[in-house]
């Protein structure tokens, strides 16, 4: 039977909170975007500029030791909420598959100075109301647009790990644009013959 620490089971709660888009009510808000907190970095990658409405959205998120001492981090995957703007940088909530959200808690690790360590999602949607029940959830495609994602990591303090990182790091945004699936062309049809 798999046992999960208080701690760790806050985390938990926490940060599937954070996957429907409430924050809680301690949330730092003295992390600029882009900024070391810490010793850690954090930034979010797209693995392609432009999309079409029917393409997956695959995000990559990394955050990097830029200190020159040895951090050690909570690599859960749930210390991770990503933000979703539109070109007028008007919010939409955006989650990962609950699934995800849900893995178990996995050991800390040690970052040296300049090592990083990424994570990644598959398929990136929107969410366009609160799961009943929890565990399931309605998502919305992305509409043609630019869009523009950003990525934070927030890490409480870890009773049983007083030495891990714990804070809040955010990402710069970047950048992407889903453009409308292309209507495939009907093949023409064949010139008409005639018999003599």
């Amino acid at each position: 039977m798999q046992t999960v620490s208080r701690a760790s089971g806050a985390r938990r709660l926490l940060s599937l909170v954070w996957c429907v888009g409430v924050a809680p009510a301690a949330w730092p808000q003295e992390a600029p975007p882009g900024a070391p907190q810490q010793g850690l970095t954090a930034t979010i990658a797209t693995d392609q500029k432009t999309y079409t409405t029917r393409d997956p959205i695959h995000i990559s998120m990394t955050l990097t030791n830029v200190s020159a001492r040895a951090i050690l981090i909570d690599p859960w995957e749930g210390n991770w909420f990503v933000q979703v703007y539109d070109d007028a940088f008007n919010p939409f909530q955006a989650s990962r598959r609950a699934q995800a959200a849900r893995r178990p808690m996995v050991d800390p690790m040690t970052l040296q100075p300049g090592q990083s360590w990424t994570t990644t999602i598959e398929g990136l949607k929107l969410f366009t109301r609160l799961p009943e029940p929890f565990v399931l959830w309605a998502y919305r495609p992305l509409v043609p647009g630019t869009y523009w994602l950003g990525a934070e990591c927030w890490a409480l303090p870890d009773p049983s790990h007083p030495e891990s990182w714990s804070g809040l790091v955010r990402s710069e945004l970047t950048r992407m644009a889903i453009t409308e699936q292309p209507t495939p062309h009907a093949a023409p049809a064949p010139a008409a013959t005639t018999s003599e």
